[in-house]
């Protein structure tokens, strides 16, 4: 079965030498994983970025989807300040960790593309990126139908903190 699709890219990694996992957020149907199988290395691909949108698509077998073919709608180039970077991460970070697998979550995703388009046009200040965080995270929250969940605001600023450790700690090397 062939499906297509239109997605933000969330994560991506290496599952084997011309193998990769990769994550993804759509309209339809949510956050979900496919893997590639292409004889070239496609970690390395402008297609294969956080926050990239783009059109898949996959052949639905056992198991995960297998990519068929991808291309990308639209780059994602923020404004180079390492604030809209800052709160491109933690859009990730809370996409891929709480939002349950194949549920659609349209709002929140409309959500993602109305920030993704003010983080590609205007520079944030330092300040800014308190508002965008409770911005989407009132979206999605509310959608999911768990608003004031503390347990999950905490759990989304903890694997954004996480991640930004890790960043630091690559940046060091």
């Amino acid at each position: 079965m062939l499906r297509k699709d239109s997605v933000y890219i969330l994560k991506c990694r290496r599952i084997k030498e011309n193998t990769l996992l990769v994550t993804v957020f759509s309209r339809i149907y949510g956050r979900y994983s496919f893997i590639t199988q292409k004889g070239k290395d496609l970690s390395t691909s402008e297609a294969i970025q956080p926050f990239n949108l783009c059109m898949l698509q996959l052949y639905q077998a056992r198991g995960l989807p297998i990519l068929k073919e991808l291309s990308v709608e639209e780059e994602f180039s923020p404004k180079s300040n390492l604030t809209n970077q800052l709160a491109a991460l933690y859009i990730i970070s809370v996409l891929a960790q709480i939002t349950p697998e194949d549920l659609p979550l349209p709002e929140s995703f409309d959500a993602v593309t109305k920030i993704i388009k003010k983080l590609e046009s205007i520079s944030l200040k330092k300040t800014d990126i308190q508002t965008v965080k409770d911005f989407f995270l009132k979206v999605l929250l509310n959608e999911l139908g768990v608003e004031g969940d503390r347990d999950l605001h905490e759990k989304a600023e903890a694997y954004f903190q996480k991640q930004l450790w890790k960043l630091n700690m690559e940046n060091l090397e």
